[in-house]
């Protein structure tokens, strides 16, 4: 299921919509263009040409790890095939594409606690050639194999066995929430950590490889909030305390929001989530925060575990100031994709259709 950003942006979800708006305008693009060259020309000047290179390219965080084996091929987006012409350059020297995950985890903060839950899963592409940005958004209730945890623990201990049809379903290897993959790799130091493991995870079940990871904890999700001043947000009508119409979040108050578990569903959480965070996108690019966007994203780098490097994230910046209301499509792993059923210990899971999701990758992966 698939939302491509129009005129009027809208997410459908059983009669809700919600809207919001992402924009640049040429002029904002010109000033974060200067405030980059500005801090690229005084770091170079302060370090020397080859100190800057070595800085720059060097991944802030441990890199991810070599893929195990996994139950699907691979998927990746066919490269510009040659056709005689010459082949578009990628923007702001970037790659052709990119595939960033990134995950919220459910934590007071990075510093306090390694370990935490998953609760907010997103796969990026960043199409650096034609400037598009596909987003790809993965429930943490999930039903997966877990590699790598041979001897450490199994899932099922935890979670139980799902439940189908008044039939115990005890599948091989170690299955449980994809949302505790990350747990786990913490808890026991497996390669590549949290971000390693759940990675692998996503290789492994669905054959989706990604290049890079960011992780945030939650407060750092509303810190940022508050740090752009807030976020717009429409309601079409009420839900628990917040009245329908138009809101000025903070960065508490958007949080509170995107968590809300009931009355609905957790596909509604997850429409939420992503409302949020395209209204965070909305007001990063206004032209009150744009021309701050490199020292901002610096800002918050401590904050973040990623294994990109300055140079990738100033690519990333730059792409973004250049996002319009059509480069930006949203995807998610839906209620028709899956089958949800309790399990031997009265947790609620889901059921992969491990083929409808492969469908679903292919085209989150073409942007179509």
């Amino acid at each position: 299921m698939k939302s491509r950003f129009t005129n009027i942006p809208t997410l459908t979800h059983r009669s809700k919509e919600y809207t919001w708006r992402l924009w640049a305008t040429a002029s904002t693009r010109k000033r974060i263009s200067w405030s980059i060259i500005l801090v690229a020309a005084i770091t170079l000047i302060t370090l020397g040409p080859g100190k800057v290179t070595e800085e720059m390219n060097r991944p802030l965080g441990p890199t991810l790890p070599a893929p195990m084996s996994t139950n699907t091929p691979a998927t990746r987006a066919p490269s510009m095939a040659p056709t005689g012409d010459p082949a578009p350059k990628p923007l702001c020297g970037g790659p052709e594409q990119m595939i960033i995950l990134g995950a919220g985890v459910d934590r007071q903060s990075i510093e306090q606690d390694r370990t935490g839950l998953v609760d907010v899963i997103r796969v990026i592409r960043v199409d650096f050639v034609k400037g598009d940005i596909s987003i790809l958004a993965i429930p943490r209730d999930l039903w997966v194999e877990i590699p790598g945890l041979e001897g450490n623990t199994s899932p099922e201990g935890y979670f139980g066995y799902p439940i189908v049809d008044g039939e115990i379903i005890d599948q091989p290897g170690d299955h449980g929430r994809i949302n505790a993959s990350y747990f786990y790799g913490e808890y026991y130091d497996l390669p590549g950590g949290g971000p390693g493991i759940l990675a692998q995870t996503l290789y492994h079940n669905f054959g989706l490889q990604v290049d890079h990871y960011a992780i945030a904890d939650m407060q750092t999700f509303s810190e940022a909030i508050d740090a752009i001043g807030g976020v717009d947000v429409y309601l079409p009508e009420k839900l628990g305390t917040f009245k329908a119409g138009w809101h000025h979040m903070d960065g508490p108050t958007a949080l509170s929001y995107s968590r809300i578990r009931s009355p609905d569903t957790d596909w509604d959480r997850i429409d939420r989530q992503s409302q949020v965070m395209l209204a965070l996108g909305e007001q990063v690019l206004n032209s009150k925060n744009i021309a701050s966007l490199p020292a901002l994203a610096n800002s918050f780098l401590d904050d973040i575990v990623t294994d990109l490097s300055k140079a990738e994230l100033a690519g990333l910046t730059c792409l973004a100031a250049q996002a319009s209301r059509d480069t930006i499509t949203t995807y998610r792993i839906g209620p028709e994709m899956v089958t949800s059923v309790g399990t031997t210990r009265k947790a609620s899971v889901m059921l992969p259709n491990i083929e409808a999701i492969h469908l679903l990758i292919a085209d989150f992966m073409r942007n179509e």
